[in-house]
């Protein structure tokens, strides 16, 4: 007969595996340019970040996990945002996120083309702990519009409790946020 151990340590790992974060399926805009990898680099080019849709941090800085530190969140609020991206190949974009006078953040960006958007590889972290039990997923795409400019999506899964009495659950379906191009 298996340990107690043993059965949870199944059900945790089954659970895991069956709650990735995923795009539903949406229709298509109306105005959506599939994205393939010749045509990829039509999204290189700076946008401006529309920061009244934002509701992640990981809209902000498009997709790269990271802390959001109180005054960078000002800058962000206080300032025209920008970010600028360039594609290296077919699964990496670099990014610049940036204001007027100041670089924020440069990082990669790596995915794959699928369904007509570039979608990152999932984020993902797990925090078995006495205290606090944690489970977070995110995906990120980025898809190409007829007037040039390009549309994100974040989509999360995240769940967990704390002192096994209070269980919250923030996962969102993902909104879609235009970004206007300003520059090449």
């Amino acid at each position: 007969m298996k340990t107690p151990t043993q059965y949870i340590t199944l059900l945790c790992s089954l659970f895991l595996l069956c709650s990735c974060a995923t795009f539903p399926k949406t229709e298509v805009l109306a105005n959506h340019v599939a994205l393939s990898p010749e045509n990829l680099s039509a999204i290189n080019g700076t946008y401006i970040t529309d920061s009244t849709a934002i509701k992640h941090q990981n809209e902000i800085l498009w997709g790269k996990s990271s802390v959001v530190t109180a005054e960078t969140y000002k800058t962000f609020t206080e300032n025209p945002v920008y970010a600028t991206l360039k594609v290296v190949d077919s699964k990496t974009i670099n990014v610049q996120i940036h204001t007027q006078n100041q670089t924020l953040k440069t990082y990669q960006i790596k995915g794959k083309i699928k369904n007509g958007y570039f979608v990152q590889r999932p984020k993902f972290y797990a925090i078995p702990a006495i205290f606090i039990n944690a489970w977070y997923s995110g995906r990120f795409r980025l898809g190409l519009l007829e007037n040039q400019n390009v549309s994100t999506q974040y989509a999360t899964k995240d769940f967990g409790t704390v002192y096994f009495a209070y269980p919250y659950n923030n996962s969102e379906t993902p909104n879609a946020i235009e970004h206007l191009r300003v520059g090449k």
